[in-house]
């Protein structure tokens, strides 16, 4: 075999890991040079290791339809929720090494060389028409619109004696990098930079990492997966021999034991292989960098100064009553509120931030009068739609720091929405709320016309609901064994007629909204916007109360702290945001 591929021995007791899974590394030497800026230059001239992996990160480490994350997933190639990740483990001027790292299931070791073939094939799809490898313009700029605004716009923030500690030690106190203005300089910021960033990714695609020669391919064995390979046999790869066979060498300095083998000499047939099963299954394995993000912008936008003079300011009027936009609508400006009032806490930023925040409060009677088992089946018609009809949506819009949360409460439920911009923030909430109008009525359809368990060819959409309703239910804490059983009952015996039938109750008492924001949005484009709000829910929300009897909720009640979606809206879960996150560069220096 390639003396550049080995299976290294694991034992039992040297790994954190288990012994179900293995770690994959694919490894490429850079020789990037970092002694070419110029004295007189304003910002960095060259390409970084760490640019140059943060874009590896987003094309390998996004986990959305058409991901290799969501390939191996789908076949069980991967171990549960290890997205595969680039590191660099050298990093200095001249001499780099990257390192992609995929954590294999034992189904995933048994086929290794088709995962390696995967990630030749995401690589694949990179090259143009021309035979060039390129990632256009507008998707460069997006990418370090992620970096920007995960890496320093919205990290955590030190106290600025920290800041300024940090700064005198990393930028000179005289040089190109000194700054009279807060500035940051882990990404390119203008034209010339990121044109440098773009041919550099083009000639480390097409001559490093598109090349298998180029690689330097590890991958973990313990004596379970050793086993397991002598065992169950693999169209695709040989099985490994036994620790007392020959082929077993001893490192001389480590004493690590390890044996060769070939696993990218099919590395043609088997992408021809994995594009055929993609074609049979209707997939699309395409990394994020084909198609365009409509969530993430090329050039974020400074902070609005919001101030009593603007012409399009907030509320500031210092008092409570919310302002009418129909009889059935209200919105509400954070500014308006009494000190102590506010749905949403945003997170700790410079004073002047881009992110925001938008809370609908739909107003329905059903859940304050509804029993356990309708309870139940309401939460069943949530966990049924974001386990399906959002995913797309949530995996596109977490790189531009948006998060959603929706939850029941005694005034009927409530959609919390977080933006990392208000560039972004509100197409994505009207999405969000046109899918969940859409899918309601499509279930509808689907459950009158088909019936049953399957609904119309819902049975997946159901599956899935039930078995994120199941998991709620066995990690709740605040409710009895008594009621988790019942719930469970519910659960189990659930049709998606019974959802369809419980949502519709909800729609038909539901009479009407509040809208609550925060950060930097204004009131004229909130205005447009409930209104933009109406017309969506206007084919479910089918009740009219008079404006007499409209039913202003206590704030105070549905002021309860969100639960962010996904993953609790953490940066440090978005592809490659580790590598970069830096708060310093901040305060004028």
């Amino acid at each position: 075999g390639s003396k550049k591929q080995v299976i290294i021995y694991r034992p039992k007791t040297s790994s954190s890991f288990p012994d179900s899974v293995e770690k994959l590394s694919m490894e490429w030497e850079l020789s990037l040079d970092y002694t070419n800026t110029s004295p007189s230059s304003t910002s960095f001239q060259i390409v970084t290791a760490t640019q140059v992996a943060f874009i590896l990160n987003q094309i390998f480490g996004s986990r959305g339809p058409g991901s290799l994350y969501n390939f191996l997933k789908q076949r069980k190639w991967v171990a549960p929720k290890q997205v595969p990740r680039v590191v660099i483990p050298l990093d200095v001027s001249g001499s780099q090494l990257l390192k992609l790292e995929i954590v294999l299931s034992a189904a995933g070791f048994l086929n290794r060389s088709a995962v390696i073939a995967a990630v030749y094939a995401i690589v694949e799809r990179l090259r143009g028409d021309d035979g060039r490898f390129w990632i256009g313009r507008e998707r460069m700029a997006q990418f370090c619109s992620i970096a920007t605004l995960h890496g320093y716009i919205l990290a955590p923030r030190p106290p600025d004696a920290i800041e300024l500690a940090i700064d005198g030690q990393i930028y000179p106190i005289d040089g190109p990098l000194t700054s009279t203005t807060s500035s940051w300089h882990l990404f390119p910021s203008d034209q010339n930079t990121l044109s440098n960033l773009q041919k550099a990714l083009s000639t480390i695609l097409s001559q490093k990492i598109s090349d298998p020669s180029q690689a330097t391919v590890i991958v973990t064995a313990s004596p379970r997966a050793i086993r397991d390979s002598q065992k169950q046999k693999s169209f695709i790869n040989d099985f490994v021999p036994p620790l007392i066979s020959p082929k077993w060498e001893n490192d001389p300095l480590t004493g690590a034991r390890y044996c060769y083998d070939s696993m990218t000499r099919l590395t043609a047939k088997l992408q021809t292989w994995v594009l055929d099963k993609l074609a049979a299954k209707d997939e699309s394995l395409l990394p994020s960098t084909a198609g365009f993000n409509p969530f993430v912008p090329t050039v974020i936008r400074p902070p609005r100064q919001l101030t009593a003079d603007s012409p399009s300011r907030p509320y500031y009027n210092g008092n409570t009553k919310p302002i009418p936009i129909t009889k059935n609508w209200r919105l509400y400006s954070r500014h308006a509120l009494p000190r102590g009032y506010g749905l949403t806490t945003l997170p700790r930023t410079p004073p002047l931030s881009p992110q925001c925040a938008i809370t609908i409060q739909l107003l329905s009677y059903r859940p304050s009068n509804a029993d356990a088992e309708q309870a139940t089946l309401g939460e069943m018609w949530r966990n049924c739609f974001e386990s399906t009809t959002v995913t797309d949506l949530v995996e596109a819009g977490a790189p531009a720091g948006l998060a959603y949360e929706w939850s029941f409460n005694q005034y009927g439920s409530r959609l919390c929405f977080l933006g990392g911009t208000s560039q972004n923030i509100v197409p994505y909430v009207k999405r969000f709320c046109k899918r969940l109008v859409r899918c309601h009525l499509a279930w509808r359809l689907a459950s009158s016309n088909g019936g049953g368990n399957n609904g119309g060819g819902t049975g997946s959409l159901l599956q899935k609901g039930k078995d994120k309703s199941l998991d709620g239910i066995t990690n709740a804490r605040n409710i009895s064994l008594r009621q988790k059983l019942v719930a469970s009952r519910v659960i189990r015996s659930a049709t998606i007629r019974d959802i369809v039938g419980e949502a519709d109750a909800f729609w038909n008492a539901c009479y009407g909204g509040v809208v609550f924001y925060q950060g930097d949005l204004m009131s004229d484009e909130m205005e447009n916007f409930i209104n933009d709000l109406q017309g969506l829910f206007q084919e479910v929300m089918l009740l009219e109360e008079d404006e007499k009897n409209f039913l202003m909720p206590n704030i105070r009640e549905i002021s309860y702290r969100p639960v962010w979606k996904p993953r609790g809206a953490s940066p440090c879960t978005i592809a490659g945001v580790p590598l970069i996150s830096d708060a310093c560069g901040r305060v004028p220096r």
